[in-house]
């Protein structure tokens, strides 16, 4: 029915919580937000969609597809960048993909960008910048394929070297995130050992360095 104080035909927020992690709200609420002032529709149909395209099978998804080669067989550690920049030199054919640390780059230069977005209250044309950044990531993942890589004994440096950038695109997208899912991002934190998030570190990158070993984050949501 259409929510109406008057005849109590309304969701309060306990309410909901009693069903959905507020992170959900939250990121659909930001999705959805303009500067401009208008009524927001909860159809639990899209919002459901929205949480679940977004926030598990796009974003979360970086993570734990790639985290467990990581354990296998690098101790999950990160290899470094100059690993990464002689992987792209020797495999530069003028694929979108093969200068894998320039996909990088457009994704922390995008913070500035994001950033403003956030200044001007234009929350969902930042979900959206995101998402086209988590796009990007998967994309790239999905186009070097480690799990059929790490077959090959002669290719596991390269499997490190896929899944540092993967789990850089992760890190990016998580600061970006951080103002709409703080709880969550507390959790990247522990996960990627790192002392909270600061905008700033958008600037720099993550190399060398051991994560923990990844634990889910989010759940699908089931309405």
């Amino acid at each position: 029915q259409k929510m109406s104080k008057s005849r109590g035909t309304f969701i309060t927020a306990a309410d909901f919580k009693q069903r959905f992690a507020p992170t959900y709200l939250r990121y659909y609420f930001a999705a959805k937000l303009t500067q401009e002032t208008i009524d927001i529709d909860l159809n639990i149909d899209d919002f459901t969609q929205r949480v679940n395209t977004d926030l598990v099978n796009k974003y979360v998804n970086i993570a734990s597809r790639c985290s467990g080669f990581l354990k296998k067989f690098f101790n999950n550690t990160l290899t470094s960048e100059q690993a990464c920049q002689e992987f792209s030199n020797n495999n530069n054919n003028n694929s979108k993909f093969e200068d894998v640390l320039a996909g990088l780059k457009d994704a922390q230069h995008a913070g500035e960008k994001i950033g403003e977005l956030y200044d001007q209250r234009a929350y969902s044309h930042a979900m959206r910048e995101i998402m086209h950044i988590a796009d990007n990531a998967n994309q790239f993942i999905d186009h070097y394929k480690p799990w059929a890589m790490a077959k090959s004994e002669q290719n596991k440096a390269d499997v490190q070297i896929i899944c540092t950038i993967a789990i850089n695109y992760f890190r990016l997208m998580s600061i970006y995130l951080k103002p709409v899912i703080p709880e969550v991002i507390t959790k990247v934190e522990q996960f990627l050992q790192v002392s909270e998030f600061n905008w700033d570190d958008h600037q720099q990158l993550l190399f060398e360095h051991e994560v923990a070993v990844f634990q889910p984050l989010l759940a699908r949501v089931v309405s």
